[in-house]
């Protein structure tokens, strides 16, 4: 079903998805933190969970106390408020300090001759603009950032490497990212950060948020 050009999808036995649109830019992803917080301020006793992505949010229910139909109509209404809401992003800015290159980035070399450029300038361009963080995923506390150069984009590792160092800034096709903590990974490692970007033990585990703004700088 299509309302507002935003698409409600039935997904397995006890979820909705909410798809706003196919693309990933800053108006959608509005629009998917703006739906988001809805849900969440209504704390409805028959979401089990809300999960959101670059384009969509998705809704596990409690098939005991809701069905589909009776959920699609209270998506309908919220879809139906979002134009008079606008959701108040902490559009923070986090400096990130990186290293380049040597032992913190094993991958740079590849990169920048794979992108035809020099090393400086891979720095140059990687730290010349703001990233916008669309969502956090993949691990716990991982970043999914929109604004990387189009110069920079460069295929993952043929194998991934079974761990990943905590703080580890890499790339992998049209993105670029932050490793929250040790994980494996196939993206390519241009350098690391020595910031804690999550702590299991705070009240806000990951130190970037939805709708924060990253600028890395070289330390």
């Amino acid at each position: 079903m299509s309302i507002h050009n935003t698409t409600i999808l039935h997904l397995g036995d006890s979820s909705i998805v909410v798809k706003f649109s196919d693309k990933i830019n800053d108006e959608d992803n509005d629009k998917v933190y703006s739906f988001y917080n809805l849900i969440i301020e209504k704390n409805y006793s028959f979401v089990k969970d809300v999960i959101p992505t670059y384009n969509s949010v998705a809704i596990e229910y409690l098939q005991s106390e809701k069905t589909f139909f009776e959920i699609k109509e209270i998506v309908i209404s919220l879809i139906d408020k979002l134009s008079e809401i606008k959701f108040d992003y902490e559009k923070k800015i986090i400096d990130i300090p990186v290293k380049y290159g040597g032992k913190y980035g094993p991958d740079i070399n590849f990169v920048a001759d794979y992108c035809k450029i020099s090393r400086k300038k891979l720095i140059d361009l990687h730290t010349g603009v703001d990233y916008r963080v669309y969502m956090i995923g993949f691990s716990p506390g991982f970043p999914y950032l929109g604004g990387m150069m189009s110069r920079l984009e460069c295929p993952r590792l043929k194998k991934p490497r079974i761990k990943v160092s905590a703080g580890s800034v890499g790339i992998a096709g049209k993105q670029t990212g932050i490793y929250p903590i040790d994980s494996p990974g196939g993206w390519q490692i241009i350098g690391k950060t020595f910031l804690n970007l999550f702590d299991i033990n705070k009240e806000r585990p990951s130190y970037i948020s939805p709708g924060n703004i990253i600028r890395f700088r070289e330390d």
